[in-house]
């Protein structure tokens, strides 16, 4: 029976060419538009939670702050719950990282202030624990509980608050195309079939008459809804994949961090995003053809 249901379903798919190529078309269409909605939502995210491990709060210390109290005012830092790491900076250390050019964000703060770079401050290197916690622990650095200790508590807030409302703004509406357009498909794929079966309304009368069983006549529509969805997934994975490969470099860079290991991450990350898409997509196109026979051919 599964012999004859493969040989059946591609006959009605080559039958009906226009039909079947604006079943592909659609379907096609659906789901590239839910892979790059995936791809660009798993970006992001995976931006997001790289922050977590290069965003860091450099607090410089006022020049009158006495070193006695650097060791109490630590231990009041790590105790706020937005804390991951807290690091300290002598003016030595960071007279070092800034001949050295290693400051990062600091670099700047320290050249400005002083003559050339005769002048450190002192600082204090304060790693959140997630990248949501980055405009929140600015805030509380710069509340009164702080105040007349810190000279300067520089740090890019807005970005990285954009950053993160963008991701979650990208997930909902990802969600939402990808309910539209899982709807659209099944729509499709719906009124398709219900098309080929009454097309071949006068076979299956006959077959009914012989003693067909109901799996017998269904099985050939359901194995067409499976040829339909193979061929879309098919061709998004054609055109996603390479497009992919070719612009990994520039993903990795604008994300930040090692190359290599950004790369090997995410690459793994999107193809399992990408599989999974192609899964479900063809899962919906099974049980749509299946419920759609079991409808129309009134089984």
């Amino acid at each position: 029976m599964l012999k004859r249901s493969l040989i059946e379903a591609l006959k009605n798919l080559t039958r009906s060419i226009w039909l079947s190529l604006t079943a592909i078309s659609v379907l096609t269409v659906s789901l590239a538009s839910v892979a790059l909605v995936a791809t660009i939502s798993t970006t992001i995210g995976f931006a997001v939670r790289n922050l977590d491990n290069l965003i860091s709060v450099p607090a410089f210390l006022v020049e009158s702050y006495p070193e006695e109290n650097v060791a109490p005012l630590l231990d009041k830092i790590r105790a706020i719950p937005e804390v991951k790491q807290v690091k300290y900076f002598n003016k030595e250390d960071a007279q070092q990282e800034l001949s050295q050019g290693t400051a990062g964000l600091n670099l700047d703060f320290l050249k400005t202030q002083g003559s050339g770079n005769s002048l450190a401050w002192r600082y204090v290197l304060i790693t959140p624990k997630q990248s949501e916690n980055y405009g929140a622990l600015i805030n509380i650095l710069k509340s009164q509980s702080f105040e007349g200790t810190w000279e300067e508590v520089p740090g890019d807030q807005s970005f990285v608050d954009n950053l993160v409302k963008f991701n979650r703004w990208v997930r909902i509406i990802g969600v939402v195309l990808i309910l539209v357009f899982a709807a659209i498909s099944i729509l499709v794929m719906a009124n398709i079939l219900r098309i080929t079966i009454y097309s071949h309304r006068d076979e299956i009368e006959i077959m009914r008459l012989v003693g067909a069983t109901n799996s017998y006549i269904r099985m050939p529509f359901i194995v067409e809804g499976v040829y339909y969805n193979l061929i879309a997934a098919a061709i998004v994975t054609a055109f996603f994949v390479p497009l992919f490969n070719l612009n990994l470099p520039n993903i990795a860079k604008w994300i930040g961090g090692d190359l290599t290991g950004v790369s090997g991450s995410l690459l793994f990350q999107m193809y399992l995003i990408f599989g999974l898409t192609l899964f479900f997509g063809m899962t919906v196109g099974v049980i749509t053809s299946y419920m759609a026979t079991q409808k129309y051919l009134k089984l």
